[in-house]
């Protein structure tokens, strides 16, 4: 007969093992740098360039918000680089004037491991 107690230890194993594997798997250790812009207020064609150092995990995708100083950020288009031909860009403006980028593959397709500009804004 098994007791009460090993029933929950075993319990707490379980538990804190699948923890353990799952934030093996949904943390990478990757660096995003957002390049330095710069604009007279309503100015156009100013791009900011995103750099990702990815030396040791491969990249699904990313999805982050950029956010200027004093809100003069204004979002238009996003491009892709060489190392994310296949991916997809968007950005959009949110009400807290700053712009949410996403970027992915629609074929599920991964940005190698490297270092180097992903796309600019």
């Amino acid at each position: 007969m098994v007791s009460k107690k090993f029933k929950i230890l075993t319990i707490k194993l379980l538990i804190i093992s699948f923890i353990n594997i799952y934030l093996s798997l949904s943390y990478a250790d990757v660096i995003l740098t957002v390049g330095n812009g710069s604009g007279y207020p309503g100015s156009e064609g100013n791009k900011v360039e995103v750099i990702l150092d990815n030396q040791d995990d491969a990249v699904g995708s990313v999805r982050l918000d950029v956010c200027d100083v004093d809100d003069y950020l204004s979002c238009t288009e996003c491009e892709t680089t060489e190392r994310t031909l296949d991916f997809i860009c968007l950005c959009y403006e949110q009400k807290n004037g700053c712009a949410g980028i996403v970027l992915y593959s629609s074929i599920c397709e991964t940005i190698e491991e490297n270092a180097g500009p992903i796309f600019t804004i």
